[in-house]
C-alpha cells in the first residue's frame, strides 16, 4: 500500500508544485489579465493541439489499439451524463441550476489533467492512448452538453445541430487529434523499405518534427501554471458565505471547549476512521494474503466499496436532509456495522457483503463532521472540529503501525477481526453519546 501511495505521489506531485508555482507568478508577479488571457488562448489555439497531433501521431500501427477499452470509456461517459440528469433534481430546482449539475458529473479535464497524469503514471504507451481517447471524448463531451442544453432550455430556441457539429469540429484540440489520425493513416499507406515507411515527418522533416516536438513539451507546464493562476484568481476574490453574527444581546461563550462532549467525539472519529480506513488500507492485503484471492479479484471488491462511498454521497444527502443528522448517524450506521460484521468475518463467501458496505458508510463522514455544529456554539465550532479531528487521525494513523505489527504477530484470521470489532465500537459509542448528551444547537 505505502509503494502505492509513493508511486501515485510522485506522478501527482510535479503537477501540483507546477500549479502552486503559477499561483505563487499570479500573486507576486502582478502580470494583466490580458496577459493570462493571451497566455491561455496560445496554449489552447497552438500549443495542446500540437501536442495532441504528436502524441497520436507516434501511434504505430492503429489496429493494436485496445478499441474496446475505448469503447468502454464512451459508455461510462455517456452513463454518469445519464445519472447526472437523473440525480440533478434532486439538488436543484432551477432548470438552468439542473443542466450545471448534470454536466458536473461526466465532464472531464482530460487535456490538462487526463494526458500529464497519464505520462507520468504509465509512460509513452499511456500517453499516445490518452490523446487518443481526448480525440474521441471531447467531441462526446460537447455533444451530450448541446443534448442538455437543449432539453433544459426555457428560451423556446431551437438548437441548430448543424452548426454545433460545425463548432464542435473547428476545435483546435479535436483538428490537432484528427490531424494526427489522418498522417498515421497516411503513413500507413505509404510504401515500406525494411519494415519503415519511405517517409516520416522525423526523417523527411526534421526541423518541422523538431520545432513541433519542442512547442508539445512546454504545453502541459504552461497550462497548468495558468490553471494555478486562475487558481489563486478564484481563492482570492470568489465569495465565500459567512456566519451570521450573533446577536447584540446574546450572551459570550466563556470558558473553553466542553471535554465531556471532545472525548465521546474523538472516540467516535476515532473507531470510525479504523473501520472506514482499514477496509481502504487492508481490504486487498487481506484478499490476497489472508483469503488467498487474485489481487485482481480482491481489487474489486475495494472497487465496489469506493463505487458504493459515491453513489451514497451523491444520492442519499436528500434523506439525511430529512431524518436529519443524529437520526441518520444512527440508522446508517447500524446499517454499516451489520454489514461490516457479516462481511468481514465469513472469508471470501461474505467478502461482497463487505465491499458494498460502502454504500451505507458515504453519508456517515460529513454527517458526523456537521453535526458538531449541534453540540458547540458557532464560535466555537471550528476550533472543536479541528481539535476533534486531529486526536482522531493522530489514533487512526497510530493504529495502522500497531495493526501492520499485529498482522504480522498473529495473521489476519485473528488481526482482522479489529476492524468490525472498530465499527461496532464506532456505532456504541454513538448512541451512547447521543442518549446522555443532548444537543444544545440547532442546524439551519
Amino acid at each position: 500500500m505505502l509503494e502505492i501511495l509513493l508511486y501515485a505521489g510522485r506522478a501527482i506531485m510535479p503537477l501540483l508544485l507546477t500549479m502552486a508555482l503559477g499561483c505563487w507568478l499570479r500573486h507576486s508577479a502582478h502580470w494583466s489579465d490580458d496577459f493570462y488571457r493571451q497566455l491561455n488562448s496560445f496554449c489552447f489555439h497552438v500549443l495542446l493541439p500540437v501536442q495532441l497531433f504528436l502524441n497520436v501521431y507516434a501511434i504505430e500501427d492503429l489496429s493494436v489499439l485496445n478499441w474496446r477499452l475505448l469503447g468502454f470509456i464512451v459508455l461510462c461517459i455517456v452513463g454518469a451524463a445519464g445519472l447526472g440528469v437523473a440525480v440533478a433534481p434532486l439538488f436543484a430546482r432551477e432548470r438552468a441550476q439542473r443542466v450545471v449539475i448534470a454536466q458536473a458529473t461526466f465532464r472531464a479535464n482530460q487535456v490538462i489533467m487526463g494526458i500529464p497524469l497519464a505520462s507520468a503514471l504509465g509512460g509513452q504507451d499511456a500517453l499516445i492512448f490518452a490523446s487518443l481517447v481526448t480525440s474521441v471524448c471531447v467531441p462526446v463531451f460537447n455533444m451530450l452538453a448541446v443534448l442538455m442544453l437543449t432539453a433544459y432550455s426555457t428560451d423556446g430556441k431551437s438548437i441548430s445541430w448543424r452548426e454545433e457539429v460545425r463548432q464542435i469540429f473547428r476545435n483546435p484540440l479535436i483538428l490537432g487529434a484528427l490531424a494526427g489520425l489522418v498522417t498515421v493513416l497516411v503513413r500507413q499507406l505509404l510504401p515500406q523499405v525494411d519494415g519503415q515507411p519511405v517517409f516520416s515527418l522525423r526523417s523527411g522533416l526534421p526541423s518541422i518534427y523538431k520545432a513541433c516536438s519542442d512547442l508539445s513539451k512546454v504545453a502541459s507546464p504552461l497550462v497548468l501554471l495558468i490553471l494555478g493562476a486562475v487558481a489563486f484568481v478564484l481563492l482570492l476574490f470568489c465569495n465565500v458565505p459567512e456566519e451570521a453574527a450573533a446577536p447584540a444581546d446574546a450572551p459570550a461563550q466563556k470558558g473553553g471547549y466542553d471535554w465531556r462532549i471532545i472525548v465521546p467525539y474523538v472516540l467516535v472519529f476515532g473507531f470510525y476512521f479504523i473501520a472506514e480506513h482499514g477496509v481502504m488500507n487492508w481490504m486487498v492485503a487481506y484478499g490476497v494474503d489472508g483469503l488467498g484471492l487474485p489481487q485482481a479479484s480482491a481489487a474489486k471488491y475495494l472497487s465496489v466499496f469506493f463505487g458504493g462511498m459515491m453513489i451514497g454521497r451523491l444520492c442519499l444527502s436528500p434523506l439525511v436532509d430529512k431524518l436529519g443528522a443524529l437520526k441518520s448517524l444512527a440508522a446508517f450506521g447500524g446499517v454499516s456495522c451489520v454489514l461490516y460484521l457479516i462481511g468481514s468475518l465469513g472469508g471470501t463467501v461474505t467478502m461482497p457483503v463487505w465491499a458494498i458496505s460502502g454504500l451505507s458508510f458515504s453519508i456517515l463522514y460529513p454527517t458526523l463532521v456537521m453535526s458538531i455544529r449541534l453540540y458547540f456554539p458557532a464560535q466555537q465550532v471550528s476550533g472543536a472540529a479541528g481539535t476533534i479531528l486531529s486526536i482522531a487521525s493522530l489514533a487512526d494513523i497510530l493504529f495502522n503501525v500497531g495493526f501492520g505489527k499485529l498482522v504480522d504477530m498473529t495473521g489476519y484470521a485473528v488481526s482482522i477481526r479489529v476492524l468490525p470489532l472498530s465499527a461496532l465500537a464506532f456505532f456504541i459509542v454513538f448512541i451512547l453519546f447521543t442518549k446522555f448528551c443532548k444537543p444544545t444547537q440547532k442546524l439551519k
